[in-house]
């Protein structure tokens, strides 16, 4: 609901927004902390976007709880982090082109991968 809110009501600058947390968050790869900060960061500003109080608090609550437990979280050691984080920002940017579309399909299909386990081994 968030993110098609996004795609409905972004304007562009929140399109330049959403661009440049998007490279924060590709510039952050390298360390987990600062990745999940920057991760954490452009959902939050994709958030702001909906016109929806209630929805947009929720969300918000959400996340920042998510936020505050994978602060202590043990990464799968089984996946390679760097490949990892490298797929988690393809699928950050395709949430983002989505929204500054303002394709409600595309941006559906984008949430959708965004919920996807990873695929890698």
């Amino acid at each position: 609901m968030i993110a098609l809110d996004a795609a409905r009501h972004r304007t562009k600058q929140d399109i330049t927004a959403l661009r440049r947390h998007l490279t924060a968050l590709r510039r952050a790869t390298a360390d987990r902390g600062r990745f999940m900060r920057a991760n954490w960061s452009l959902h939050e500003r994709i958030a702001d976007i909906t016109p929806n109080h209630l929805a947009k608090a929720v969300y918000l609550t959400m996340t920042r709880c998510i936020a505050d437990l994978s602060d202590n979280a043990t990464p799968d050691s089984t996946t390679d982090p760097t490949t990892y984080l490298h797929h988690r920002v393809e699928v950050h940017a395709e949430l983002v082109e989505a929204i500054a579309s303002g394709d409600t399909a595309r941006t559906t299909t984008a949430v959708k991968r965004h919920q996807e386990a990873w695929p890698g081994p």
